[in-house]
């Protein structure tokens, strides 16, 4: 994918009425968050969509497992 459409993709998670499609949202954001993402951008962009849905349905997110990506993200910045 062109770069600019990478980096922005993760920013048509928005809508409440995703909440039915947690699951599969978070295991597509799942590999951006790998160490073979390249593009910091891209993954920075990812971990504000999943901090957009731990505020609009924090019950849906599994926090242990989350936080724990989130962490690593902020450290190796």
């Amino acid at each position: 994918l062109h770069l600019s459409l990478r980096r922005q993709r993760q920013m048509c998670i928005r809508d409440r009425s995703n909440i039915r499609y947690y699951d599969n949202i978070l295991r597509g954001l799942h590999p951006l968050f790998g160490e073979s993402e390249p593009d910091d951008a891209v993954r920075d962009n990812a971990a504000g969509a999943v901090a957009r849905m731990i505020m609009v349905h924090p019950e849906s997110i599994p926090l242990n497992q989350v936080m724990s990506l989130f962490i690593w993200i902020m450290l190796s910045q």
